[in-house]
């Protein structure tokens, strides 16, 4: 068994396809499959079930991906750790699009000002990328606000975030008639009354999303969705000509309800709030420029 036999294996679980995992890796799927064939002997059981022309992991097989993740993911830092002083190399740090807004520029900025002999990568993605960026070892941090199912990664808890509702004062005064209408007006409302107005919703996946489907399947309510995107300057744009109901963290909303003269709905029965945690893999080896922005952040957000 050797370390091609594991990056061969590795890629044939994420392809879910041995003729697939032979293209990515521009090999013959014949030698993929003897690769495969050789790990199962070496091991003596089967890691994957063939059915229906296709495969299907199994428990045995997943618990060997779990390992292969983990050796693969050490012996690529080998590379990036050997040879690094003690307060230089590069930090690779995803975030989701939320903290990224409202947090990750002052952040990097701050940071590499301090230590100006490490410099930073940055990618911003859905936690889902990022959970896969922590797993092939492209990204030694992520900053999210949703958990993953996956045991592999520590939490570290940064801040928490309250969620706030906004919407044009065309569309507050279409589903509350009577309603006054001031500069810096927050309306009460309950989350049953929100669901009778329509919503501009984060792409299904995002943490904005789990967080508001988890407060109404928790009320046992059903939202009317006007419409989804991964991209939030799109949704506001929607949400300025009065076609929905916008939720946002509290950091934008505050800022774009005075720029666009917004109203705030706040909700009386629930709190929406989000919690953002620094997330890296339990068997990273933390350079002392890790330690470092791990330092930072404890100060940022004590």
């Amino acid at each position: 068994m050797t370390i091609r036999h594991l990056h061969i294996f590795l890629e044939v679980c994420y392809a879910e396809s041995i003729t697939l995992a032979a293209e990515r890796l521009n090999m013959a799927q014949p030698a993929v499959s003897t690769a495969i064939r050789e790990l199962e002997q070496y091991y003596g059981v089967r890691l994957f079930d063939r059915m229906n022309r296709r495969i299907y992991i199994t428990q045995a097989g997943t618990m060997l991906m779990n390992y292969a993740n983990s050796i693969l993911s050490q012996m690529d830092e080998v590379k990036h750790v050997i040879g690094e002083t003690s307060t230089t190399g590069t930090l690779r740090i995803g975030s989701n699009i939320a903290f990224a807004v409202s947090y990750l520029a002052d952040i990097i900025a701050d940071f590499c000002q301090i230590h100006p002999a490490i410099s930073v990568y940055t990618r911003i993605q859905s936690p889902r990328n990022l959970e896969d960026g922590l797993l092939h070892n492209e990204l030694d941090f992520a900053i999210a606000d949703r958990l993953t199912s996956h045991g592999a990664f520590h939490y570290q808890k940064l801040t928490q975030e309250e969620m706030r509702l906004v919407c044009s004062p065309d569309l507050a005064v279409r589903y509350l008639p009577g309603l006054p209408i001031t500069g810096d007006i927050k309306v009460p409302i309950t989350l049953a009354q929100l669901t009778e107005m329509p919503l501009l919703l984060r792409e299904i996946g995002s943490g904005s999303r789990d967080h508001m489907d988890l407060a109404f399947r928790s009320a046992n309510l059903s939202p009317i969705i006007a419409a989804e995107s991964v991209s939030t300057p799109a949704l506001l744009k929607l949400c300025l000509r009065g076609l929905g109901v916008l939720p946002l963290p509290s950091s934008q909303a505050s800022e774009l309800r005075k720029t666009h003269h917004l109203i705030e709905f706040s909700l009386t029965d629930t709190v929406l709030c989000r919690n953002y945690y620094l997330i890296y893999h339990q068997s990273k080896y933390l350079t002392r420029g890790m330690h470092l922005f791990i330092q930072y952040l404890e100060e940022q957000f004590a």
